[in-house]
């Protein structure tokens, strides 16, 4: 016969599950749901990562983006689109990151400038 534990089983963080109900129908579980309510974009947006921030945390965010500029780049073959639009995009998104992820994402700009640079300079000669 197995004996018993007197060990608990940790609950499953269902706080992205009430997130995403809130933002989709504007409540929490409790009473029905209202089906006339408006979805909340952002607060969706935000509850749809929250399984991946948990585990992973910013950290999340830097492989996403990553992952489709270096998707672009294989699809295009070249690295003036995707360096542009790192650019772009890095220095919108610096003023949000958090203060660890300031100086890579600096470098990472530093390159995008350095990599169309010399993309200019090989095209000419």
């Amino acid at each position: 016969m197995r004996t018993k534990t007197d060990e608990y089983v940790d609950t499953i963080d269902d706080s992205a599950y009430y997130a995403l109900l809130n933002a989709l129908v504007g409540q929490t579980f409790e009473g029905p749901i209202n089906e006339s309510a408006e979805p909340d974009f952002i607060e969706f947006g935000k509850s749809v990562t929250i399984p991946y921030t948990n585990i992973l945390g910013s950290l999340f965010f830097v492989i996403f983006f990553g992952a489709f500029f270096i998707m672009m780049w294989l699809r295009q073959g070249n690295i003036m689109i995707p360096s542009t639009i790192g650019i772009i995009v890095g220095g919108v998104l610096l003023k949000y990151a958090p203060a660890e992820f300031r100086l890579p994402a600096i470098l990472f700009i530093s390159f995008n400038i350095f990599g169309i640079i010399y993309t200019l300079l090989k095209e000419r000669s």
